[in-house]
């Protein structure tokens, strides 16, 4: 026999004898020292003997152990009108209970207990009639919270108040609870209950009236049983002030969630009772068999609201939705910023006639945004400017080529038309080129405006294959190569990014590209080593698990990689994070947030904060002419996410811009 089993052997037997013996051991009362309240309430409760410190974890936490309102996991309201309890006594009472995933649940109890037809008798004891009552309130406030997932403490201010043959007063008074799940047996938790360690004092007289300190303990364990909740046992016991301890038991199941027979022993007296639940409604009977009269109650519960993990993972989701729409303005504020500090230099360097600075920056603009219409323009102006400084150098072919670059982003462009084709005439006249190899420099033109560089590379091949002394065609042709090589190196850059992030198709289709261009660019045997040897490990490497039936993605027998992070911890360095971040400490909060996501990827959204800050900070160094950083950067966003269409955005556009503007800047060199 294992230590649990002998444990819940030993407990259930316990359980069982106090009900069995509780019955035949004299119970002696409390000699009406303590107020109707002492009692407590809820159809649940009463109907397991009253045995609910421990087990306290709905609305009626408030009449046997406010510390479990802290296991409150919805809000709950609880209703009962009871009559007939013998001798004209009748009960009502009320219990709300308001759980808040982050503040702890807040309740409110409001009980009343009513007796008419009390006999009126004078002196000498003759009946005088029977017209008085006696009405006795109390309304409590409390609250309760869990304390990790061991402990949870709760406590409550009440009000009692009395009104007897015309008389009537007030007293406050004061409740706590304590209550614990021990790690050692997790189906197990102990409770303890004070109630009036502040005592209320009534005076309807002559003499105060308190109402004694009852002290409460109880140990409950649950049982599992099948696939429902299973059998929850309770044993308590009361010290009320100066009356002898009294010993309650009880014991519950439930069905699935769907029904529920309850039974016990309040000191000598037997209790039993029922419920059914439907959806979020729960109704609840029970019977006590008390010495002056059975007493049968009946009580309605209503969950109402979202559990407290749905409030908490709504909260997260706004707390995540208003960071990163914080974030996102941040993100645009710092990118439009850059933009405009770019554009101003565009502006400076125009006016200096600086165009190859001018055109460096409005390519790093166009990275950035590729749509800005202010970039837009200037990189068609500065154009312009350059292939007029390259014709009055008497550079017409360089100057020509500018020109078409200008027109072909500006077709309606006049003077760049214009320019274009003076330039192209002036070429033709100094160079004394035949009608046919004018058609065929204007077609390589043609081609290298177009981007087209393998195309002007063979066309200007073929012009000085027929005329050698051609020395526009010559530079024009060096430059072309020159333009090959450097976008072939790019491309060959690309494909090693590629290797390293595991993309390996991608990565061959940009060497394929680049062997087209220029098979010779540097380190094109270097990548293509390193791709064949990574797709060998990938062939050789051990297939991933297959997926169970339940989409687990761990095959049968096979246990997932945990995280070392608990959620406590994982949420900790969220938060410091997010502290760094307000406190303007951006790398403390890139560290915290990079912790957690190696750990737990998809907590909290963490790889979206973290792809944020790498675009940004991508973002910045490209826009300062740190290329490799940037790179590296948005390298890092496909890390996290190796389909974020911003971070490809950026490298493309990177890669296109940067190639473009060497080849624009390679012209009149």
């Amino acid at each position: 026999m294992t230590l649990r089993t002998m444990k819940l052997a030993l407990f259930t037997v316990a359980v069982i004898s106090a009900m069995t013996f509780a019955r035949t051991a004299p119970a002696e009362d409390s000699a009406g020292t303590q107020s109707v309240f002492a009692y407590g309430a809820g159809e649940r409760a009463l109907a397991m003997g009253s045995a609910f410190v421990a087990s306290a974890d709905d609305a009626s936490a408030m009449y046997w152990n406010l510390a479990g309102l802290g296991l409150v996991r919805r809000s709950e309201l609880h209703l009962n009108q009871s009559a007939h309890l013998g001798l004209g006594f009748q009960e009502s009472n009320a219990a709300f209970a308001l759980p808040s995933w982050r503040w702890g649940t807040a309740g409110l109890s409001f009980r009343h207990f009513g007796v008419d037809g009390i006999e009126r008798r004078d002196h000498q004891n003759v009946l005088l009639g029977q017209d008085i009552s006696d009405s006795e309130m109390e309304l409590a406030l409390g609250y309760g919270r869990a304390l990790g997932e061991t402990w949870s403490v709760g406590g409550a201010v009440k009000l009692q108040r009395q009104s007897l043959a015309g008389l009537s007063a007030n007293g406050l008074g004061v409740d706590l609870g304590v209550g614990m799940s021990p790690r050692w047996a997790d189906r197990m938790r102990l409770g303890l209950a004070v109630r009036n360690l502040v005592q209320p004092s009534i005076r309807l007289d002559r003499e105060n009236l308190p109402d004694p300190m009852t002290i409460r303990t109880g140990v409950g364990y649950r049982i599992p049983l099948g696939n429902g909740p299973g059998l929850l046992t309770e044993l308590d016991f009361e010290k009320p002030g100066t009356a002898p301890a009294k010993m309650h038991a009880g014991v519950e199941y439930r069905f699935f969630n769907l029904a529920a027979l309850r039974a016990g022993m309040n000191g000598s007296v037997l209790t039993a009772g029922s419920g059914i639940l439907w959806r979020n409604l729960s109704m609840d009977y029970t019977f006590e068999n008390n010495p002056i009269a059975s007493a049968h109650r009946i009580g309605l519960s209503m969950r109402l609201g979202a559990t407290v993990e749905e409030q908490r993972l709504a909260a997260r989701k706004a707390e995540d939705a208003a960071l990163e729409r914080k974030l996102s303005e941040a993100f645009q504020q710092r990118q439009s910023q850059q933009i405009e500090e770019l554009l101003t230099g565009v502006a400076n360097d125009r006016a200096r006639g600086d165009y190859d600075d001018a055109l460096d920056a409005i390519g790093a603009v166009l990275t950035l945004d590729p749509t800005s219409r202010a970039a837009l323009a200037l990189q068609i102006e500065c154009l312009k400017g350059k292939a007029a400084q390259l014709e009055q150098s008497g550079d017409f072919a360089a100057a020509a080529a500018a020109y078409d670059l200008a027109r072909a982003a500006a077709p309606s462009d006049t003077a760049a038309t214009a320019g274009a084709e003076r330039c192209r005439a002036e070429s033709d006249r100094n160079a004394e080129r035949s009608a046919q190899i004018r058609e065929l420099f204007a077609s390589a033109m043609d081609a290298l405006a177009a981007e087209d560089l393998p195309a002007a590379r063979d066309r200007f091949t073929s012009v000085l294959q027929q005329d050698p002394s051609d020395t526009e065609a010559a530079r024009m042709l060096a430059r072309t190569e020159q333009a090959l090589s450097r976008r072939a190196s790019n491309l060959v850059d690309a494909a090693h990014r590629d290797v390293r992030a595991g993309r390996l198709a991608e990565a061959q289709e940009q060497l394929d590209l680049a062997a087209k261009l220029d098979r010779r660019a540097s380190g094109f045997d270097d990548v293509m080593s390193a791709l064949t040897r990574a797709r060998t490990a990938a062939v050789s490497a051990p297939k991933p698990p297959r997926a169970t039936s339940a989409g687990t993605g761990t095959a049968r027998g096979e246990t997932p990689k945990r995280s070392t992070l608990s959620d406590r911890e994982a949420e900790d360095l969220y938060q410091q994070g997010v502290a760094s971040l307000k406190a303007q400490r951006p790398d403390d909060a890139l560290r915290y947030w990079e912790h957690v996501w190696a750990e737990r990827p998809g907590y909290r959204g963490v790889g979206e904060l973290l792809k944020r800050e790498y675009l940004a900070r991508g973002m910045e160094a490209f826009a300062s002419r740190r290329l490799e950083e940037a790179v590296t950067m948005w390298e890092k966003v496909l890390r996290v996410d190796p389909n974020d269409a911003r971070a490809q955005g950026y490298l493309a556009r990177a890669q296109k811009q940067i190639a473009r503007s060497r080849e624009i800047l390679g012209l009149g060199r």
